[in-house]
């Protein structure tokens, strides 16, 4: 049973990467925001971190990360 729950996991895990690849590639995340995804998502920085790297409200960059996460999760769900 563990077995299977891990197959499950990579397999869920796979199947973000690939929505998040393709959300990436579809140009519909603002420059800012693919950036702001990638350091997030790709890089492993904090929003605060980035927001400080960028000079911005958290807010701003909590907004970003939001957006790009409801497109992720329709890009995800199309793959389902």
């Amino acid at each position: 049973p563990i077995r299977g729950n891990r197959m499950d996991l990579q397999e869920e895990r796979k199947k973000v990467w690939k929505a998040a690849e393709q959300l990436l590639k579809s140009g519909s995340l603002t420059e800012v925001k693919q950036r702001r995804f990638q350091q997030h998502y790709f890089q492993g920085l904090s929003s605060g971190q980035i927001a400080r790297l960028e000079g911005v409200h958290q807010r701003a960059m909590w907004d970003s990360l939001m957006w790009a996460e409801k497109k992720l999760k329709k890009f995800f769900m199309k793959d389902s």
